[in-house]
């Protein structure tokens, strides 16, 4: 299943509660305004053979031709949270520092996947409302968890010299993605290349926030999806999935990103790492809402 109502209506809401972030209550006919022509242009794209991601990156392209300082708003809350969000992770990074990598990694990965629960403005599907510590690690309700035949898959990438292409997903997920990224290179020798987006789309991770955040040098290589796109579709950019289905594993982050993977799944083995807030992915992954789910596909052991 693709779209479904229950996606429309959210990313609906998501826009809904930027403009009312963005614009004060006097300014009310103005942000309906914006609102109405939003759901116009989103009304274009409604159908059963609609990509969340691309509905949900359409709707945002047009929040910033109405209105254009929606990208400042997201900066400002991506400077403020994300040293939140980095200050946390480092603790977790700490925690299991002197740990072997068999012994860290779930830590590590569970943490990565917890992080994608938590959401800065106030939505109903949000899991979190403040980045994760370590507390809640220990407290969290897993849905599916293939973490040992991850650690064990990860472990045959580096013997045998392969790449990761890691799939950034939102800024405040970032940190907890690079505990993974830095990992993997330290211990297993494994060259792990980011994919980001050149231009911004809500809070997900672009180039310019991984040399702000100090990030580039954690990684061998980066690609960039082209423009502001949710997740790198095969419609803008090709050149991209081309790269993804050489790779040994492709780790992915979030809903919509990994929505549009199961969608339509890459020839190689795929990471899923996120938080099950979502109802269409919980029944996507027959797993509870709210579970955190570390998911391995189209790996034989």
């Amino acid at each position: 299943m693709k779209i479904t109502p229950s996606c429309t209506a959210c990313i609906i809401l998501k826009r809904s509660v930027e403009l009312e972030q963005m614009y004060s209550d006097e300014n009310n006919q103005e942000r309906l305004s914006v609102l109405r022509e939003l759901l116009e242009a989103m009304g274009l794209y409604i159908g059963p053979d609609i990509e969340v991601a691309e509905l949900a990156t359409v709707s945002f392209r047009r929040m910033k031709t109405l209105s254009p300082h929606v990208v400042k708003f997201y900066e400002t809350l991506i400077d403020t949270v994300g040293r939140q969000a980095r200050r946390r992770a480092e603790r977790i990074a700490e925690i299991v520092s002197g740990k072997k990598p068999e012994e860290a990694l779930p830590t590590l990965l569970r943490a990565a996947a917890l992080a994608s629960g938590y959401k800065p403005l106030p939505v109903h599907w949000r899991l979190l409302e403040e980045p994760p510590l370590e507390v809640e690690l220990a407290s969290v309700r897993l849905g599916i968890d293939h973490t040992e035949n991850a650690v064990e898959y990860l472990k045959r990438i580096g013997r045998e010299g392969g790449t990761v292409y890691y799939v950034f997903a939102t800024v405040y997920e970032l940190p907890y993605d690079i505990n993974v990224v830095s990992k993997l290179r330290e211990e297993f020798g494994i060259k792990i290349v980011g994919v980001v987006r050149s231009e911004r789309y809500e809070d997900y991770v672009t180039l310019r926030d991984l040399d702000n955040m100090g990030y580039t040098d954690s990684l061998d290589d980066i690609v960039e999806i082209d423009g502001d796109q949710a997740v790198p579709m095969a419609e803008e950019s090709q050149h991209v999935i081309e790269l993804l289905n050489d790779a040994s594993l492709v780790v992915v982050k979030n809903d919509i990103p990994t929505l549009y993977f199961k969608n339509n799944p890459l020839r190689v083995p795929i990471l899923y790492l996120f938080t099950a807030y979502c109802p269409v992915l919980a029944k996507a992954f027959n797993v509870h809402e709210g579970s955190v789910n570390i998911v391995l596909e189209n790996v034989h052991l």
